[in-house]
This record gives C-alpha cells, structure tokens and sequence, in this order.
C-alpha cells in the first residue's frame, strides 16, 4: 500500500466515527443508540454488543431494527470475536451498551474474575495491559463502522493528573464512570463525548420527556470534542428522530455553522 497524504478539505458533512453518550441510569442513552440502529439501518448492516451485567438490548426490542443484530458479550475475548465478525461485515453502524461493562470484562480477563487488578510499580501494575486492551478494542470498532456509538453512566470525578500538575484544586465534574484515571482517559478515545440528561414536565396537562447532550465543557460537565464544535446543547425529541437530531447537529458544526 503507496503513502496517502490527507486532506484537510473545510465543509462537507462529517466522514462519521465514534460516540460516546454518558449520563444517569435511565435518562435515554441506549434508546438513543438504538434509534441510531434503526435509521442507519436502512443504509447498511448493524450491530450491537449488550455487555453481560447490561439490559440494552430490552431496550432496543420496540425500535424497529430489524434481524439479528444484536450480540450477548459474556467476555471481553468475545468482544474481540464481535470485532472480528464486524471487520468482515463491515457494518453501517456499531452500537454498544456499555463501556463500563466492557472495562469490567477486560479486567476479568486480566484477572481470572477473582481479584481486583494489581496497582504498584511499572512492573507489577495490571492496568495499563486492561487500558490497552480496550484502547485498541475501541479504536477496531471505530474503523469498522461509519457511526459507533457506546454508552456509559455517569460520576462525579476530579482530574487528579491536573492538579498534581498544576498544584491548583480541580473543580469535580460530571464524567464517564470508569473508575479512576478512566473517567478521563476513556473520553480521549472518541470524537465526541456528551452528557445526556433527562427531564418531563407537564405540557397541556401531558408529560413531556426533554432530553439534553451537552458535548461542550462547562464547569459541571467534562466533555470531548474531536473536529466537531457543538457549542450549544442538542434538543434530543422523545421517542423516535433523536439520532436524525444529533447527526444534523454534528453535521452543522462539522461544517462551520452554529
């Protein structure tokens, strides 16, 4: 294979990658997903991975996505045979439920299941083969698919790296709940890493369900942006649309407009 050399064109609509959507438990985040599935599906093949210790896939059950799409992953070594079937299907879209559950899986494998992993010295600490287990799982499923989409709940956490470094307190933030130094390292793998809230109120004596990304840092929020500058809040509708929503917004400030 000859060198490429890329080009930095401006406008055009975004070439598609990887999302991730944190936020609380039942707030939407996996019907978001598989809202994604069914529209992209009339594209191209899907698929999703439910990790063991999640119910995604109940979730996806009412959302029109047709056959077989869906994979029960017990281990992280099945995951990688799911990244396997997914680099021979090439499919339109991935989707996945959730990151956490997946970091859970990559330190059982580490570990046998039996003990948490090692921390200490170079030489003894077990989480940086865990981190790069799942580093270069997610970087597989993101030349897989167009669009890849995980989700994960949601915590409160400071960037102890930071203020090590800079001697200044960090402010606590709303971040993906992996678990340490995680909760900031996972955003990195992404294009584009968003908090998803969930609020009803009542309209014409009816519930409203607003869900809100916020993709955008802010002084509660840590967020991840890669090429794509949202600057305000997308406006995800109840029920069926919210992916068309998201992608029109992505694509927009893909494109230089607000």
């Amino acid at each position: 294979m000859a060198l490429q050399k890329i080009k930095l064109e401006e406008g055009g609509e975004w070439p598609g990658g990887s999302i991730l959507i944190f936020g609380p438990y039942a707030v939407g985040k996996t019907d978001l997903v598989g809202d994604m599935l069914a529209t992209e599906q009339a594209h191209g093949p899907v698929m999703f991975a439910n990790m063991k210790g999640e119910d995604g896939w109940a979730t996806l059950r009412n959302k029109g996505i047709q056959g077989d799409v869906i994979y029960d992953v017990t281990t992280f070594d099945e995951f990688t045979e799911f990244l396997d079937l997914a680099e021979k299907v090439k499919p339109r879209a991935i989707g996945g439920d959730s990151l956490k559950w997946l970091y859970e899986l990559a330190k059982q494998k580490k570990t046998g299941g039996k003990r948490v992993p090692i921390t200490g010295d170079f030489k003894t600490n077990e989480y940086p083969e865990i981190q790069f287990w799942l580093h270069q799982a997610m970087t597989r499923a993101r030349r897989a698919a167009k669009y890849v989409v995980f989700t994960c709940p949601a915590d409160v956490s400071k960037d102890m790296t930071k203020e090590a470094e800079t001697g200044v307190e960090q402010k606590a933030r709303l971040t993906p709940d992996m678990g340490g130094k995680m909760d900031f390292q996972a955003m990195t793998w992404f294009d584009l890493a968003g908090y998803l809230t969930s609020d009803t109120k009542q309209v014409g004596g009816k519930p409203l369900t607003e869900r809100r990304l916020t993709a955008y840092t802010t002084n509660r929020i840590l967020a991840r942006q890669r090429g794509i500058p949202l600057r305000d809040d997308v406006l995800i509708p109840e029920g069926s649309g919210g992916w068309t929503v998201l992608l029109g917004a992505i694509n927009r400030a893909y494109q230089g407009g607000a």
